[in-house]
C-alpha cells in the first residue's frame, strides 16, 4: 500500500463537508461522519447480539460502514436534491460514483472486495444497521447545531429527515417480512429494535423544530 496515497485518501475525507448547501456552525467532514457511522453500528450490533443473540458478521459490518461514503473523497457531498432531481441525473452520477471508488481501488491496491462492500454497504441485515446508523448520525449533527449552537437555519433539513426516517422504517419492516417467512425469529426482533431506535430519533428530530 502507498502511504502517500493513503494519506491523500485521509486528507480528501477530512477536507469535504457534508450538508453542503447548508450553513454549519461547526462545519462535519465525511471522515467525522464516517467515524461516527461505524461507531454506532457496532454499538448497536453489539447491543443486538447481547439482547437477540442474533449471528452478526462484524468484519462485513465494520467493513460496509467504513466505506460506504468512500465515494465521496472524489465526488464531494452531492445535495439529496441534485441526485434525486432527475432518473437521468441519478443514473449519471451513480456511474461516476462507481469510477470514483473503483479509482480508489486502484490507487491504493486495495482487495477487490471494497467494491462490492461499497456498492451493497445498506443491504441485508448488516446494512440495515448501517442505515440506522446513518440516520442516527445525521439526527445527533442536527440536535447539536441546532440545540447545542442554536442553528435554527437547519430546521427545514430536521423537518425533512422524518420522510428519511420513514424510509428506513418500511426497508425494515420488509426485511422483516422475509426473517419471519425464513423462521428467523432473532431477526425479527432486532428488526423491531431497530425500529425502536428510529422512532427515538424521530423524536428528537421533532423535538427540534
Amino acid at each position: 500500500m502507498n502511504l502517500l496515497k493513503l494519506f491523500q485518501l485521509t486528507e480528501e475525507l477530512s477536507s469535504v463537508h457534508r450538508f453542503s448547501t447548508n450553513f454549519l456552525v461547526k462545519p462535519e467532514s465525511v471522515l467525522e461522519h464516517t467515524g461516527s457511522v461505524v461507531l454506532f453500528s457496532i454499538l448497536i450490533a453489539q447491543e443486538l447480539n447481547r439482547e437477540f443473540e442474533v449471528d452478526i458478521d462484524y468484519e462485513k459490518l465494520a467493513k460496509k460502514s467504513v466505506l460506504h461514503d468512500i465515494e465521496e473523497s472524489k465526488t464531494g457531498d452531492i445535495p439529496r436534491s441534485t441526485k434525486y432531481c432527475d432518473p437521468g441525473v441519478k443514473h449519471h452520477l451513480e456511474n461516476y460514483e462507481t469510477h470514483a471508488v473503483h479509482s480508489i481501488q486502484a490507487d491504493l491496491n486495495l482487495q477487490s472486495d471494497i467494491i462490492d462492500n461499497w456498492k451493497y454497504a445498506k443491504s441485508g441485515f448488516e446494512g440495515l444497521i448501517i442505515k440506522v446508523s446513518d440516520m442516527i448520525t445525521v439526527t445527533y449533527k442536527l440536535w447539536y447545531e441546532i440545540d447545542q449552537l442554536s442553528n435554527k437555519s437547519l430546521i427545514p433539513v430536521a423537518t425533512e429527515s422524518i420522510n428519511n426516517y420513514n424510509n428506513i422504517i418500511n426497508s425494515i419492516r420488509n426485511f422483516q417480512i422475509l426473517a419471519n417467512q425464513n423462521d428467523k425469529p432473532e431477526i425479527y426482533a432486532s428488526c423491531n429494535y431497530l425500529i425502536n431506535i428510529c422512532h427515538r430519533g424521530m423524536e428528537i428530530n421533532k423535538s427540534l423544530f
